[in-house]
């Protein structure tokens, strides 16, 4: 889809992604690592992320809700109804916020620095990774054919999970 390789969810690892391959052989989105054991979960993110929410940010309807738990994250996976798209939502939180841009720098390689979102975010058009204190959030939507703008919609849907951490 537009050029971009598929690696994991998303075409870069998610903070704490370790051993688990994606389609390409690299790591993928939401993968356990075990450097990222003192990290806790506190909130269930296909509850903060909801279907409608999934369905504005996929520009089509929504299945239900795929979460998932690792060491490091609380994610969410929802696929469009039609199956051409895929929105992936990680939420890791770190036992402070040095971890957590030491774990942010894995991303230092993704698209471009993106202003307005948190202390630090950095995205392209098929994923957008933020940091706000101990906590990282990635999201990635690498096949959207009906989302106009799928960088857009990923930031706003960053920016409203950022208003509810």
């Amino acid at each position: 889809a537009g050029g971009q390789a598929s690696q994991g969810s998303a075409g870069t690892p998610a903070p704490g992604a370790a051993s688990s391959q994606g389609s390409a052989g690299t790591p993928a989105a939401g993968a356990a690592s075990s450097s990222g054991a003192g990290a806790s979960q506190t909130s269930d993110t296909c509850s903060l992320v909801t279907k409608s929410d999934a369905e504005t940010a996929l520009g089509e309807p929504a299945g239900s809700p795929k979460p998932r738990q690792t060491a490091t994250a609380s994610a969410c996976t929802y696929v469009s109804s039609s199956g051409s798209a895929r929105l992936d939502i990680d939420i890791s939180r770190w036992p402070d916020s040095a971890t957590a841009a030491s774990k942010f720098q894995e991303f230092r390689k993704i698209g471009q620095p993106v202003s307005g979102l948190g202390d630090r975010a950095r995205g392209n058009t098929g994923i957008l990774a933020v940091l706000k204190g101990s906590v990282l959030v990635n999201i990635s939507m690498p096949v959207a054919p009906k989302q106009p703008d799928p960088a857009g919609a990923m930031r706003t849907l960053a920016s409203r999970l950022l208003g509810q951490l």
